[in-house]
């Protein structure tokens, strides 16, 4: 925890942890120099909606609101739950199933075969794919969520962390002496005021703390999310494959091995990450010029790819 002052602001930066899982980083600048007490109680107000929503959409915690709602333990959900399965429901529809909350099957799939240390074959992968196709749930005219089928294993972590962060963020910047806002969930990262923030992006295949980043864009009023291999991993018959899972095929991603993308809100940074990080290189590049998704790509060989968009806002780091 650390706080530096100059003659007109306040920079407060403080760490929490756990709170989904990861190590949140929240940085706050205000106005004036003596806003070091007033700046960590919004810090603290902030991380405390943080850990209140993470109990709501936890699907590890058997008593969170999402894990009785897929049980069918209750049937009235609130506010937060509905808007995020609804936007979850929206993704899965536009992404053509790349976006799928029903991937922990697959994990599960994958899991089982690593202990078994058996080689699983491309027609079984395919079936369990196949099997969680359709839409779990779906938004009914009234605004209600309705399921359709067995939500027993669906999960919202591709997209509730950005979600939450962008909630922090939200509540941060309402007070108006704070200037600026920069809160960072475990590579889930938004940035809120009129300066600008160098973001560096990780070596995967070098994943520590003292290792130069590979390349850095500057953001302001934005959200970077990175998605990757690097740090999970499936090993099966002395093949490594990483835990990105192509809920199409049903199939580990190989081509992808990191992938970053910027957006305006850390929760569409989060799907979109997850959407185009299925895909190959060239595939996703080509997706992300054409939506104006500045996108960067490391592939297995550590070859990168960079969208257009991605060019305009790197920074050079020589």
């Amino acid at each position: 925890m650390s706080s530096t002052q100059d003659e007109s602001t306040t920079r407060i930066t403080e760490w929490h942890e756990p709170v989904m899982g990861t190590v949140v980083e929240v940085q706050l600048v205000l106005a004036g120099t003596d806003a070091d007490a007033e700046g960590r109680s919004y810090i603290s107000a902030a991380v405390e909606e943080m850990v209140r929503l993470q109990d709501i959409f936890s699907s590890v915690d058997p008593t969170s609101e999402f894990s009785r709602w897929t049980r069918n333990d209750i049937t009235e959900i609130s506010t937060e739950l509905t808007q995020v399965l609804s936007e979850s429901a929206n993704w899965q529809h536009s992404s053509g199933g790349r976006f799928n909350p029903a991937v922990a099957a697959l994990t599960e799939f994958w899991n089982n075969a690593q202990r078994a240390g058996t080689m699983p074959d491309a027609a079984s992968a395919q079936r369990v794919a196949d099997a969680i196709a359709s839409p779990r749930w779906q938004t009914s005219l009234n605004g209600t969520v309705e399921q359709l089928g067995d939500c027993s294993r669906c999960t919202l972590n591709a997209f509730a962390k950005g979600w939450i962060v962008d909630r922090a963020v939200e509540q941060l910047t309402k007070t108006r002496s704070v200037r600026t806002v920069t809160v960072n969930a475990g590579g889930d990262l938004r940035r809120s005021g009129t300066d600008p923030l160098i973001v560096g992006i990780e070596n995967p295949f070098r994943p520590f703390d003292n290792e130069p980043p590979i390349a850095a864009i500057s953001v302001t009023n934005a959200a970077v999310a990175t998605s990757g291999s690097a740090r999970k991993e499936f090993r099966i018959g002395g093949r490594k494959f990483g835990h990105v899972i192509d809920p199409r095929s049903g199939w580990p991603v190989e081509a992808i091995v990191s992938l970053s993308v910027v957006a305006d809100t850390a929760a569409t940074a989060d799907a979109l990450a997850t959407i185009l990080g299925v895909q190959q290189p060239t595939d996703a590049i080509a997706e992300a010029n054409e939506k104006g998704i500045p996108t960067f790509i490391v592939d297995g060989d550590g070859r990168q790819f960079r969208s257009e968009p991605w060019n305009q806002i790197e920074v050079d780091l020589s």
